[in-house]
């Protein structure tokens, strides 16, 4: 899912590929923009363009894709189209935008890298494919990569360290500065944390998926004051108010309840 300054959102279905517009000015519900299969995590550049990451996995019946791409949600004809290639065996995961450079990971290495946004959108224009390591590198973090961007652009990152398996959400600054993580599982140290973040309140939330036993449980928490970077950075770390389900965190990110 991706939401643009002006409050539409993109939708996205990693099974189908199935795309969809949710506009604020149209009360019919939502567009069907087409498919791009594989899509996994997608962030606006412009009003009408999102950078997408897409993974389909080799198969006999298909050709293993792994890169970032364009969707131009004002140009369906010409809906998607390829501006990076990940390396051997990556995976794309998270993307944001802060500032006027865009951030995204590779899955498999947890490298951040960003790059120029006006760079993306032209290469999305000319239809030119740049490489993965032409981008900035700021270091290895958790495997999802940036999921969300504070208002004074800390990087929030989710997922999993490669390393221990842990599952966090870290802090990282635009310059790969690592300012420190938050682990909130209360089964498992090794839950999955995806997080998001409310511009309007500066509050986190966070998504922790554990799947350390037999079934899959999902809970979703939000935190109990806003967050700015410098309170992070300056030392401490954000206190979490323990949520409802999954359920209740997409109806409080499509409502603006928080």
């Amino acid at each position: 899912m991706a939401a643009s300054p002006d409050s539409a959102a993109l939708i996205g279905a990693n099974s189908t590929g199935e795309l969809w517009l949710f506009e604020p000015t149209k009360q019919e519900g939502a567009t069907s923009l087409g498919t791009v299969e594989g899509v996994l995590f997608g962030e606006y550049l412009d009003d009408t363009k999102v950078l997408v990451s897409v993974y389909v996995e080799d198969e006999l019946d298909k050709q293993a894709v792994s890169e970032l791409g364009v969707v131009d949600t004002a140009n369906t004809p010409n809906l998607y189209t390829t501006v990076a290639t990940m390396p051997s065996g990556g995976v794309p995961g998270g993307i944001v935008v802060a500032g006027d450079r865009v951030y995204t990971t590779d899955a498999t290495t947890g490298q951040i890298r960003s790059f120029d946004v006006q760079n993306v959108l032209d290469s999305a224009d000319l239809a030119t494919v740049f490489e993965w390591e032409d981008g900035a590198l700021l270091g290895a973090f958790n495997d999802f990569g940036p999921t969300a961007v504070s208002s004074q652009c800390t990087l929030l990152v989710s997922g999993n360290d490669l390393s221990t398996g842990r599952g966090a959400i870290q802090f990282v600054s635009r310059e790969g500065e690592f300012g420190g993580d938050v682990n909130i599982a209360e089964e498992s140290e090794t839950a999955a944390h995806l997080a998001v973040y409310n511009p309007d309140t500066a509050k986190i939330i966070a998504v922790v998926t554990d799947d350390s036993g037999e079934g899959v449980t999902v809970n979703a928490y939000v935190s109990n004051s806003s967050y700015e970077a410098a309170s992070l950075f300056g030392g401490g770390l954000l206190a979490i108010l323990a949520g409802a389900g999954g359920l209740i965190l997409l109806l409080i990110l499509i409502f603006g309840l928080l």
